[in-house]
């Protein structure tokens, strides 16, 4: 739609409404009007024209232009009143109340009024020397030695300790591969895993197994299952496993 499609004129209102004055040029009608047509001549029959190629003029003579304009209105009126609101530059509130204007003959205007709600214009009140409380943080020690101990546990590091027998807390980086009667438990192997001692990660017995470990020890642990496993064909069977020690690491 052309810009100058419709054009517009403004009326404030009392309790935050206004009345904007609308109109449709005639340059947009006849598009509009000739558009339909088109649409329309797709199906129409008319003697002497081949189907489909029946000229815009030739559909509005026949079909009637009040007939056909009155259409054209009624599907293009939500359009010409988007278009009206865009141009008037208002931001509306809630349902409009249109009132449309008599049918415009050939060459002339199509003329029609919104009435609606607007968004209230704000007011600036007088706020110099204007005094907002400021609310003081409060922490407790507890709750800053908690934050300290975070900030702590993200910029540590793992610094090898080839010389140190591993602790609880220390991380050891192991290949296991556990071994349940006589054969290779799928699942319960594998290669360059990073355990901290005393994590719980792994089940009762495996990590305890490992204090005392030094980097290039071999252990070999013979424990069980715990007797609730979450897998219940594995629940309190026991389980050797082959785990060799590669480093040990201590959290810096």
């Amino acid at each position: 739609m052309p810009e100058t499609a419709v054009k517009t004129s403004v009326t404030e209102l009392p309790e935050s409404r206004v009345r904007v004055e609308a109109e449709v040029v005639p340059a947009e009608i006849e598009r509009s009007l000739t558009e339909a047509a088109r649409v329309i001549g797709r199906d129409l029959r008319v003697p002497g024209f081949r189907r489909g190629k029946i000229p815009p003029p030739v559909v509005i003579r026949r079909v009637g232009r009040e007939t056909l304009l009155d259409e054209t209105v009624k599907e293009r009126i939500s359009s010409w009143y988007t278009t009206a609101i865009g141009e008037a530059g208002i931001a509306p509130i809630g349902q409009p109340d249109i009132s449309l204007g008599d049918l415009p003959a050939a060459g002339e205007a199509l003329h029609f009024t919104i009435e609606i709600g607007v968004r209230p214009k704000a007011t600036l009140g007088e706020w110099r020397g204007l005094e907002v409380p400021r609310r003081a943080p409060v922490v407790d020690d507890e709750e800053l030695d908690r934050r300290l101990e975070e900030m702590r546990e993200r910029n540590a590091r793992l610094e090898n300790i080839p010389d140190r027998e591993a602790e609880l807390g220390d991380f050891v980086v192991i290949d296991f591969e556990g071994i349940m009667d006589g054969e290779v438990l799928g699942g319960g192997s594998g290669e360059g895993h990073t355990l901290e001692l005393g994590s719980g990660q792994m089940i009762a017995g495996f990590e305890s197994g490992l204090v005392g470990a030094r980097a290039g020890e071999e252990r070999t642990l013979d424990i069980a299952f715990p007797e609730k496993y979450h897998k219940a064909e594995l629940a309190g069977k026991p389980i050797t496993f082959k785990v060799t020690v590669k480093d040990v690491r201590a959290k810096i």
